[in-house]
This record gives C-alpha cells, structure tokens and sequence, in this order.
C-alpha cells in the first residue's frame, strides 16, 4: 500500500514541476516558448492518466480545457465577475470556465480575521 502513495507523491510532484515550467514558459511569450507551454500540460496530463491520479483542483483551474493552455489572468485569460460567478476566457481559443463564487455574509465579515 505504501509503494501507491509514494507512487502517487511522484506523479505528483512531476505534475506541479511541469506545471511551473509551463507557466515560466508562458510567461515568455514567443511562439516556441507557447508550444512548450502546451507540450508540458499534455504531458502533465498523461502522467496523470498513467497513475490514475486525479488532477488536483488547483492544477485543473489553471489549464484551459479547450487548447490546453496555462490560464495567466491578464495575459492568457480574460478574467470577469457576473452573477455570482468568475468567468476565465481563454484569449488562445475562447473556451470560458466558470466558477461559483461564495458569497460571505455579514457574520463571516464580522468574524473574520483582520487584513494584514
């Protein structure tokens, strides 16, 4: 049992590390540098698939599920509120991911540890 989790720590690691030079790639910004960016999502998620481990949701958020592109507010992702919601648009393909934003009320506000 010990040998799956230290395989799952493995293919772990080597998603954030792939994930982290994407992102390093992306912040580049020629075209080459784009096209690695890709190659190291793509092989991000074949790791993944080959341990069957799930992407983490940190990961997932970050990867644009249509051309597989590091999602970078503001420079490869369009970021709006609406209706309770963050939209992300891809600026590559135009794919939009939505997430729930929780709304606090004003007990959370009240309790809630000072800024700073």
């Amino acid at each position: 049992m010990q040998s799956k989790k230290l395989v799952e720590q493995i293919g772990l690691f080597r998603i954030n590390r792939l994930l982290d030079l994407a992102t390093e790639r992306s912040l580049s910004g020629t075209k080459e540098d784009y096209r690695l960016s890709k190659r190291y999502i793509n092989l991000a998620t074949a790791i993944s698939r080959h341990y069957k481990i799930k992407l983490p949701e940190e990961v997932k958020s970050r990867i644009c599920a249509g051309c597989s592109a590091v999602l970078i507010p503001g420079i490869s992702c369009s970021v709006r509120f609406s209706g309770g919601f963050v939209i992300y648009r891809c600026t590559a393909c135009g794919n939009v991911r939505k997430l729930y934003m929780k709304r606090r009320n004003s007990i959370d506000r009240i309790n809630a540890p000072p800024d700073g």
